[in-house]
């Protein structure tokens, strides 16, 4: 970097200057052929140059979206399909059945009787035409018994849920029994009548079924199509197949299939940890031809940022079978709510999913490397943290995201790939080991390549220091420019304003975030001018070359300030292969495009002097517009309507600015040379232009409905897929509590009811409430008022800490993602049937088998169930209280809390206690009176000197059918009315019976 013009004089006056000027003669021949190349480009940037590049990326993103196409398929010609291949219009008809029976949650009608019984019509129509083409073919059903099992912190227990399985063998081959396990969920989320997710994807099975029965399919291997009934209700089916069905043990790996989105492609998020993924990968390589998959999709999901999970985990950790997991993703804002329809999935997806899956499961079922595939090892330790107090001493306050049960399967990243698609085109499929390789030899490029063209002159490599720390600097500045940026707008501004208009992303969040960058190299440190004159002090001391006829030479200063983001990335990607992070392809792809685009420029143009736009086109322009914007795109269409799922606790904006920071800083590394190389009035000019349009747009958002958060849209329009609306999601729950004396007595103590209501995001009930200030929010179309008053002077309600579980009978355990919520007193629903529970046997613990010091009891209890879906709280006073032991999810480490947020307005509660949710779901109990109770132990201790102490129980119901008389609220169905339209609810009436169990 040259910042020194030939007559300025370094502080310490003229003998200064000489000394210089005697150093640098003792060294101009070594730079003679440094500088030859770069006589000529001594000019600074124009305007024209940024006004060029910017046109032509506009013009370069067009074209490669253009190229991009969410799905193709044959769909529209004029070719009758042939019976052995996949017809869309077959699993059209599948689709529509089952989601016109609308929500089908676990135990209710429509799922426990009415999709079963047209699922295994199908089932045996496939398997009669199978017979019928000498295909052997078995169709089964599967009723759990009873079980639990851990999910993260809570316990999910269950009975009478039930499995479908379809399984197709070679009758040549009688003695062979490895298969391929193949997964969707019939069941939905509450309110959903769940096209996407996930009937669509059974609905390709079972056309992918009939096209595999007529014999056309040359099968190696068995092939095992399972569709379970609960997945909503905490992936129990999936755990019932792989530890109760007798057809576990033959598979050896799967396909799951998710969604999370409205149709689109199928996209590839997760994989297994050892080497069947070379297999499954490759096959998915060959057999989708517009591929879409992201091993940086895997990392951000399993690190825990998506409040989510898959029967990916289940079939990985309980059933040791590798496998792949592949969720539709597109238009997610539709994902859990009344729009996921089938009018939303296209025929041309429809098609090319179904032809795609098809093809991949002949393939798998005809490959025999498949018998190869070994399972995978489970860990050894308990997964949990071996040092710091035990888990069942600690609050439900204190625990951490460390504290949360690890993978039960080895996950050694030497067995894990790099994947990764360009454009849907092309897809990537790399081993980590080779990849590492890749990695450490581009590393060594570019340390080679710095020290060639550097050479040992001192002032080159202090260039190049100086070059480091202003990268360095505009970094860490930006990240912290860019989430003060998002503090702001959370706090003073339209919150997830983004979350309707995603375009409000770019006025934001990207251009301030672009005008900051312009603002820190043309003018807060911008060394070759008057601006930052300590810089330039700097520089003279260290003795930076000189530039030739009084003029700076800027093609020295672009190539410094590339060469150190180029060493910047070198260190960065140095660091993540260490660490066995896959995702650093994403770097790796940065460094080694730049890398190449110089390479490129050095060979077109041979010893030529630099041209500028030239050199930066080839240097960034492919890496930006063929495959940046097309992965940031994909960030961003996954996770904004992720954002308004993710709990009022977490800032959604301050988040939000910090993924665009991720997307915008690889560009800012390679344009911060070019725009210290710009010209004063260029600086000027681009500074006053990106300040403007940051100040209008920010004006625009805040002043109008075009910062509003949500759409909204009426009913009439819930199947048309151009319209995508952007709800606020709600919880609304009519809630019975009740508070009983000894649960032997059963002596009721006090009485109360409420509507309670709990927002998803962090917008809370401001929207909720009769908007005066907002016009275009006034009334809806019925002329009610839309809002509800009784929030006006409402307060908002913290977790009770004396309660089990908050005192809310909530129907997941998720209130760690909850600041606060909202009550409504009501008058008490009376749901029917209420879930009862008996104390059965008290028991004392021989003191040969408890610590010094501790006295404990054995507990047994009976939970006959009420609705199928009845959790149970408990809560302990830790670390004088504790739970040693119970029967859930026997063979597993100790028990463990559940997260809880500490109250805002009383941070310093004295007594937290730890508290637990087991979820149990009966799926029989809404269609059929239950034979036998649920029963089950608690070993709990205390100190042998404590005089009295207690723990607590609660019973929880949730009326969740709408299709059964059980939950009949009408002070519910008034305040669902008056509710804006711009809410997408799951509401329910639910019921909560609390009981105090003396130690004695």
């Amino acid at each position: 970097m040259d910042t020194r013009r030939k007559s300025s004089t370094p502080p310490g006056g003229a003998s200064a200057n000489a000394t210089t000027d005697r150093d640098h003669q003792s060294s101009a021949s070594m730079e003679v052929k440094f500088h030859s190349s770069y006589d000529e480009a001594d000019m600074p940037i124009p305007l024209s140059f940024w006004l060029k590049c910017t046109s032509l990326f506009f013009f370069l993103t067009l074209m490669s979206s253009s190229v991009y196409r969410p799905c193709l398929s044959n769909t529209g010609r004029n070719v009758t399909p042939a019976p052995h291949q996949f017809i869309g219009a077959n699993a059209r008809q599948h689709l529509q059945k089952v989601t016109s029976l609308g929500s089908r949650t676990s135990g209710s009608l429509a799922n426990e009787v009415l999709a079963p019984e047209y699922l295994l019509s199908e089932l045996y129509d496939i398997a009669r035409l199978g017979k019928s083409n000498g295909v052997d073919i078995f169709v089964d059903e599967q009723l759990s018994s009873t079980a639990s099992f851990r999910t993260g912190y809570a316990v999910q227990s269950y009975k009478n849920v039930k499995n479908l399985l379809l399984r197709f063998h070679n009758s040549s081959l009688s003695n062979h029994t490895t298969a391929f396990l193949v997964n969707c969920h019939y069941d939905s989320f509450l309110g959903s009548p769940g096209a996407t997710d996930t009937f669509v994807n059974c609905a390709i099975l079972l056309e992918a079924g009939r096209a595999i029965a007529t014999g056309k399919v040359q099968l190696v291997n068995d092939l095992i199509f399972l569709f379970n009934g609960a997945e909503e209700s905490g992936l129990l089916t999936s755990h019932a197949f792989v530890t109760q069905h007798r057809w576990a043990n033959d598979v050896k790996s799967f396909l799951n299939l998710e969604g999370t989105g409205a149709g689109g492609r199928l996209f590839v998020f997760q994989s297994s940890p050892d080497e069947s993924s070379q297999l499954l990968l490759g096959t998915y390589e060959s057999c989708f031809h517009y591929p879409y998959a992201d091993v940086f999709g895997e990392e951000i999901f399993q690190s825990g940022l998506i409040p989510s999970d898959t029967d990916f985990r289940i079939f990985r950790d309980f059933g040791f079978v590798p496998g792949l997991d592949m969720a539709y993703v597109r238009d997610g804002y539709a994902y859990h709510t009344p729009f996921d329809t089938e009018a939303r999935i296209s025929e041309e997806c429809l098609q090319q999913n179904g032809e795609e899956i098809l093809r991949f499961l002949s393939a798998i079922g005809g490959d025999k490397r498949l018998e190869s595939v070994s399972k995978l090892k489970p860990v050894n330790d308990t997964g949990l943290p071996s040092s710091g107090p035990p888990l069942n001493e600690l609050s439900s306050t204190q625990i951490s995201r460390s504290q949360l049960p690890k993978p039960q399967v080895q996950t050694s990243a030497q067995h894990r790939h790099v994947y990764f698609d360009i454009l849907g085109i092309k897809l990537f499929v790399v081993s980590w080991a080779r990849w590492k390789l890749f990695n450490w030899f581009i590393s060594l490029l570019v340390c080679c390549r710095l020290c060639f063209i550097r050479g040992s002159l001192p002032s080159r490599w202090v260039g190049l220091g100086i070059s480091l720390v202003l990268h360095c600097l505009s970094q860490v500045l930006g990240l912290i420019f860019s989430l003060l940026l998002g503090f702001v707008v959370h706090n003073f501004g339209f919150r997830m304003s983004w979350y309707s208009n995603q375009y409000n992303v770019v006025g934001l969040y990207i251009l301030p975030l672009l005008c900051w960058f312009i603002c820190y190299s043309t003018w807060f440190f911008h060394t070759l001018h008057r601006h930052c004159g300590f810089l330039r002090k700097i520089c003279a001391y260290a003795q930076w070359s000189v530039t030739r006829d009084r003029r700076w030479n800027y093609a020295l200063i672009e190539t410094d300030f590339f060469d150190a983001a180029t060493l910047l990335l070198t260190v960065l990607v140095s660091v993540l292969t260490i660490l066995d992070r896959p995702a650093v392809f994403l770097f790796t792809l940065w460094l080694t495009s730049t890398m190449l685009g110089r390479f490129t420029h050095k060979f077109v143009f041979p010893g030529s002097a630099l041209s500028s736009l030239s050199n930066f086109l080839l240097t960034l322009m492919p890496t930006l517009t063929l495959w940046h914007v097309y992965f940031s795109r994909t960030i961003l269409e996954v996770f904004i309507p992720i954002f308004g799922r993710s709990g009022n606790l977490v800032r959604q904006d301050v988040l939000m600015s910090g993924f665009v920071f991720f997307c915008v800083a690889p560009v800012a590394l390679f344009i911060l040379g070019p725009l210290h190389c710009s010209s004063t009035d260029c600086g000027k000019t681009l500074r006053l232009l990106f300040l403007n349009a940051c100040v209008t747009y920010a004006v625009l958002v805040h002043s109008s409905s075009y910062g509003f958060p949500y759409t909204f849209t009426t009913r009439a329009n819930i199947n048309d897929p151009s319209i995508s609306p952007r709800f606020q999601r709600l919880s609304v729950f009519h809630i019975d509590r009740t508070f009983h004396g000894a649960v032997e007595s059963k002596e009721l103590e006090n009485q109360e009811s409420f509507i309670t209501i709990v927002a998803w995001d962090s917008n809370g009930v401001q929207y909720l409430k009769p908007q005066t200030g907002l016009k275009f929010l006034d009334d809806n179309e019925n002329g009610k008022p839309n809002g509800l008053v009784e929030l006006l002077e409402a307060t908002p309600s913290y977790c009770n800490f004396s309660l089990p579980y908050c005192g809310i009978p909530f129907f997941r355990p998720l209130f760690n993602f909850f600041t606060d919520f909202y009550h409504i007193p009501a008058k008490q629903h009376g749901s029917k049937p209420v879930a009862q529970i008996d104390l059965i046997s008290r028991i004392p613990m021989a003191s040969s088998q408890l610590q010094s010091g501790r006295v404990a009891w054995n507990y047994t209890f009976s939970l006959w169930s009420g609705p199928p879906q009845t959790p149970l709280a408990l809560r302990f006073e830790v670390p004088h209280v504790r739970l040693l032991n119970w029967s859930f999810a026997v063979g597993t480490s100790v028990p463990v809390p559940v997260p809880l947020t500490k109250s805002p307005s009383d941070p310093h509660v004295e007594s937290v206690g730890g508290h637990y949710f087991l979820d149990f779901i009966d799926a029989r109990a809404s269609v059929s009176l239950p034979v036998e109770p649920w029963v089950f132990w608690l070993v709990i201790d205390r100190p042998s000197d404590m005089e009295s102490s207690h723990f607590d129980i609660a019973v929880m119901g949730t009326y969740l059918d709408t299709k059964l008389p059980s939950c009949v609220s009408a002070q519910l169905d008034d305040v669902v009315s008056r509710l804006p339209p711009w809410v997408s609810l799951s509401s329910g009436c639910a019921s909560y019976d609390h009981y105090r169990v003396g130690l004695s």
